[in-house]
């Protein structure tokens, strides 16, 4: 089990998780038991294949997207042992050889729904977009669930504010002419996940406090970014921050809505 158990650190780390994002330890020791599993039932289940080989990564990604999920959902607050007790049971329960064998992502979420544990509302993901903010380890998990297709065992990735956060300054939002509703609704905002991407750290640096929309002009393919980063069919100008964030939230709450999914409350 040590050696699955560390095996499970390399891949979290893979997805990009640190000690700062991986807010719940005990939320990598399902991912600990099924390579257990898979070691124990399978002779030909290689540990190192599994961190790389394209064999795995269908397996890979359904194991991250689950991470990201359960963390966000906060399922391992509070005393975790029959949690995990049940969890285990779930694993063995799944087929371990090569044909077969999947990650059982949906037998363990539902097992911690009827439970009580993971359990996500519409309100639930509106506030989790609307008040998450740069520094929260949720940012992270938010936008590396948008993020998908990032390969973050070869790049460091940093989260970077769109409209840069030396704007934001009383003088330089007035000198832009926005009145003094919406400085006070940017300077409240600049720092939430509406403004927030995720950069490869080089292309970070480079973009420094450059203004987004001059940015987002200079990259190689605009409309490409566009989509990648749910960027609003809007007027990317300071001044137009306004409409930016809301438009802008509203489109990462529908697409983490399609992500997470959530139950109706009545």
């Amino acid at each position: 089990m040590k050696e699955s158990l560390q095996l499970t650190v390399r891949l979290v780390a893979q997805f990009g998780f640190n000690g700062h994002t991986l807010t719940a330890s005990n939320a990598i020791i399902p991912i600990a038991y099924y390579i257990y599993g898979r070691k124990e039932d399978d002779e030909s289940f290689s540990g190192e294949k599994f961190l790389t080989g394209e064999n795995y990564a269908d397996d890979r990604e359904t194991i991250r997207g689950w991470l990201l999920k359960i963390l966000l959902g906060k399922a391992f607050r509070g005393t975790t042992d029959q949690a995990l007790t049940n969890i285990r049971t779930v694993i063995q329960a799944t087929p371990k050889e090569s044909s077969s064998a999947a990650f059982p992502a949906n037998a363990i979420n539902k097992m911690l729904r009827s439970s009580g544990r993971f359990l996500f509302t519409e309100e639930n993901i509106e506030e989790l977009v609307g008040e998450t903010a740069y520094g929260s380890p949720d940012a992270f998990s938010i936008l590396a669930l948008l993020y998908p297709h990032l390969r973050y065992e070869y790049s460091q990735f940093h989260i970077d504010h769109m409209h840069p956060k030396s704007h934001f300054t009383k003088t330089r939002l007035r000198e832009e002419g926005i009145d003094e509703d919406d400085v006070k609704l940017a300077l409240g905002r600049h720092n939430v996940l509406p403004n927030l991407q995720l950069l490869p750290g080089p292309a970070n640096l480079d973009k420094k406090a450059k203004p987004f929309a001059a940015w987002l002009d200079e990259q190689p393919d605009p409309d490409w970014h566009r989509s990648l980063s749910f960027i609003p069919d809007v007027n990317l100008e300071l001044q137009n921050f306004h409409q930016f964030y809301e438009a802008r939230q509203q489109l990462l709450a529908k697409e983490l809505k399609a992500k997470i999914g959530f139950v109706e409350v009545t």
